[in-house]
């Protein structure tokens, strides 16, 4: 070779940048490798159980002590439900049935009081099932309000308890431009970063044609 020290030079570089390469690239590649997820930045999680006001409550998931814990099936201590005015079973809702009210109660189903506390939400309880629809309104609610005190809740043997309220509506609302869209859904609500209990959830099954 004409100029060797050249092609010295070139690998020298090539072994330099090897040696370089970013960690967290190659901590990526591993775990890749190993089908893990590669650990994220920490970020601060910022007050407990708050929820950004231009995101619907829905979309939470569920605070520290996780509220859903068990099935229905499953022992626990408080059962989750929703009810409307048909009660607790399938319920039907079309455009001209207009606005359905979903009513959360919390029933103690142990032998013993049960004393709990959860984060007092933003504009209303999570519920799950329902994508992105605001049951809240809560685009029309203005800015949350921290820090605000967390809820206690203290429930006799087989005491049953209204926690909060929800809507849902087939037809445009001011926060839901589309309506509740056509589908079933299974709805649930948590408690959110709830302390002192078991709960389970017993899911509202609701069809919208």
């Amino acid at each position: 070779m004409k100029f060797p020290w050249l092609a010295f030079l070139f690998l020298s570089v090539i072994a330099g940048c090897a040696e370089d390469s970013d960690p967290d690239s190659e901590l990526a590649a591993e775990a890749h490798r190993e089908g893990k997820r590669a650990p994220g930045p920490v970020m601060d999680a910022g007050l407990p159980g708050a929820v950004p006001c231009g995101k619907p409550e829905s979309d939470a998931e569920p605070g520290g002590g996780g509220s859903l814990d068990a099935s229905v099936g499953e022992r626990c201590d408080v059962l989750l439900s929703l009810e409307t005015d048909g009660g607790t079973g399938d319920v039907a809702l079309t455009k001209s049935s207009g606005e359905l009210i979903l009513w959360l109660w919390a029933e103690n189903r142990s032998e013993q009081a049960q004393t709990f506390r959860y984060a007092a939400p933003c504009h209303g309880l999570p519920l799950l099932g329902l994508g992105s629809y605001d049951p809240h309104m809560s685009c029309l609610a203005g800015r949350c309000q921290w820090p605000r005190a967390p809820i206690e809740v203290v429930l006799a043997p087989g005491e049953r308890r209204e926690l909060g309220l929800g809507y849902v509506d087939a037809n445009p609302t001011a926060c839901n431009r589309g309506g509740l869209a056509v589908g079933t859904y299974d709805v649930s609500y948590v408690l959110p970063e709830l302390e002192g209990t078991r709960t389970c959830a017993q899911p509202l099954r609701l069809t919208v044609r």
